[in-house]
């Protein structure tokens, strides 16, 4: 009997039934927490009689109650909420996990899941963090104050062409909200708490753009669009006697196939040839175009006598872009900007149908009995292949970069290894790129990346990576997270990259002896605490400061592209005896430091 009574009080715990929320009540045996409302509003209106507000873990309910009355100070200890950490059918809230509430408005018959809240603590014995108590009777004063979220939406374009973008990440600052653009160019981010934000658009081919203080409104759609400027590449081509398959990832101004390689029209270019056999060539003393435009999906055959090179420059084409291929044989162009395994860049035509692919050494990717055998390796920007096909077919390459492997910046040819840290893709290498300065000497925006080498010797530039002032790094822009001079589709990170990279490595008190490279081969000893578990690799590289060169050996510095103001930016610092990753601080951007590039 004892214990049917005991099943049944349990059972008649006087926590009231909500009618939206529904709550099935708790157990009162385990430990409480008691929640006293002092203010309750939606939209900035008090709550009232017949409303409902519930306390959830994640999307578990653990506690609710209908109001009878506008919660004030005067009347807090008559609007107790409970939450359980055991309910009638199972576990409630587990102590440590963030707290969350809904609220119901049964006039307007509306769930608000937005809300901000705080404590007010007279007596200084209540609970004051925004997580679930560990211990039983713990009791708070609280106030909080719902919102009805609203929309932002609109499209992504290209400043230059007019062109919608596919892919492009809008992310509004400061907060979790992300989405990516659909093939119509078009966002759309709901639920958003009332305020006003600063929004950002990046794509990988665009320099990223944000618009600032858009002003959130409750149930209400606000368009907020972006025109992305595209970045300007230039491809360099070098040219060797023999023959030679070109492909460009660039969208030419002037596509006229002599002006394109018009730094070459000289007698040691043989031929230009294309898919249909027709070419550029001199013909006594006049150079004759049967190929008529470079198109940017197709591949060329040059012959050449000698040595030589041309550059062309212009808009990155969508890497995605749709290659129709005809049965028979076709020059195609190699349209990312990274290099790719050849099985994974040619995947989408991998079938039957395909009778080889071969690059301009004559190495093929073909079927040998039942084995695809792929003798090209990397499939490599610049340059175009053979691809001969039984049947009509479409080539797609892959829009997702392979984190994990190599790629060569097609910039300058330095190979720079990736690794996967969460979601987050890093270069395991510090970046090196431009021609040195002495010290002594600033880097101007004069067009030319500009670095130091620590103790003005390039074989530490080889060695560690370059050492770069801020506004050099950042290629003069003060964006958040723009590429900066970061390779295409890579960008510089920011302090919340930072900050996301510590917190998956177990936070900032270890985090560094798991980003450290292991020994004392670049590090000094005793190099407290380096796993390198990430295969983040960071090597001391040292610094830059007012012309003296410190630290080589011992500390590594790394920029954000997070500024505080026109003098300062935020960093992130590795050091020789600690396990410890500082990246909460900043230093006075005329510093040199190296940079890592991310990419998501």
């Amino acid at each position: 009997m004892m214990i049917i009574l005991i099943l049944s009080s349990i059972e008649a715990f006087p926590q009231v039934k909500t009618g939206h929320f529904n709550f099935e009540g708790g157990d009162p045996s385990s430990p409480l927490w008691t929640l006293y409302i002092m203010e309750a509003t939606l939209n900035g209106v008090d709550l009232e009689s017949g409303d409902e507000i519930a306390v959830f873990d994640g999307e578990l309910i653990v506690g609710a109650f209908t109001l009878d009355q506008v919660c004030t100070p005067d009347n807090a200890f008559d609007n107790d909420l409970t939450a359980f950490s055991e309910l009638l059918s199972g576990p409630g809230y587990t102590a440590g996990n963030p707290v969350l509430f809904r609220c119901w408005d049964e006039s307007e018959q509306v769930e608000a899941t937005l809300f901000e809240f705080g404590y007010f603590d007279p007596y200084g014995t209540g609970w004051t963090e925004p997580f679930f108590p560990p211990d039983d009777g713990v009791y708070c004063m609280i106030y909080v104050n719902f919102y009805l979220g609203g929309t932002i939406g609109g499209t992504v374009k290209s400043a230059l062409s007019n062109e919608v973008i596919e892919g492009a990440v809008v992310r509004i600052e400061g907060t979790s909200y992300l989405t990516v653009t659909s093939s119509n160019g078009k966002y759309s981010i709901a639920d958003v708490m009332p305020i006003t934000y600063d929004i950002t658009a990046n794509s990988s081919r665009f320099y990223p753009q944000t618009k600032f203080e858009q002003q959130v409104i409750s149930e209400e759609t606000i368009i907020v669009d972006f025109n992305l400027e595209p970045i300007i590449l230039t491809q360099t081509y070098n040219l060797e006697t023999g023959y030679q398959f070109v492909s460009s990832q660039i969208l030419l101004e002037n596509p006229d196939m002599k002006y394109v390689v018009s730094e070459i029209l000289t007698d040691d270019l043989l031929f230009i040839r294309n898919s249909e056999g027709m070419m550029l060539r001199k013909i006594g003393p006049n150079w004759v175009n049967g190929i008529g435009d470079w198109i940017e999906t197709e591949g060329y055959l040059v012959k050449y006598n000698g040595t030589g090179q041309f550059s062309i420059s212009g808009e990155i084409i969508n890497p995605t872009t749709h290659i129709d291929l005809k049965a028979g044989f076709q020059f195609v162009s190699y349209l990312p900007v990274y290099e790719m395994d050849a099985m994974d860049a040619f995947a989408s035509i991998i079938s039957e149908d395909l009778l080889f692919i071969r690059n301009s050494e004559g190495e093929m990717l073909q079927k040998i009995g039942s084995n695809w055998v792929n003798g090209i390796g990397n499939s490599v920007p610049g340059q175009a292949y053979l691809i001969k096909m039984n049947s009509d077919d479409v080539l797609i390459y892959p829009v997702s970069f392979p984190c994990g492997q190599p790629f060569a910046d097609f910039r300058d040819g330095q190979v720079y290894n990736t690794v996967q840290i969460g979601e987050q893709c890093w270069m395991v290498e510090n970046l090196n790129i431009g021609t040195m300065i002495n010290s002594g000497f600033d880097p101007t925006n004069n067009g030319e990346i500009e670095k130091y080498c620590y103790d003005d010797d390039p074989a530490n530039c080889d060695e560690y990576g370059g050492l770069y002032q801020w506004d050099e790094m950042m290629d003069y822009s003060t964006i958040q997270s723009s590429p900066g001079i970061c390779p295409i589709g890579w960008w510089i990170p920011s302090i919340e990259d930072m900050a996301t990279l510590s917190d998956f490595l177990g936070g900032e008190d270890i985090a560094g002896g798991e980003l450290k490279e292991t020994g004392t081969v670049h590090w000094d000893p005793p190099n407290y605490g380096a796993t390198n578990s990430s295969g983040f690799s960071a090597l001391p590289g040292g610094h830059i400061i007012s012309s003296e060169y410190i630290h080589l050996g011992t500390g590594c510095r790394l920029w954000s592209s997070s500024e505080t103001d026109n003098l300062y930016a935020s960093y992130g610092y590795l050091y020789y005896y600690s396990s410890y990753f500082y990246y909460i601080g900043y230093l006075e951007k005329t510093h040199g430091y190296s940079v890592r590039c991310i990419r998501e």
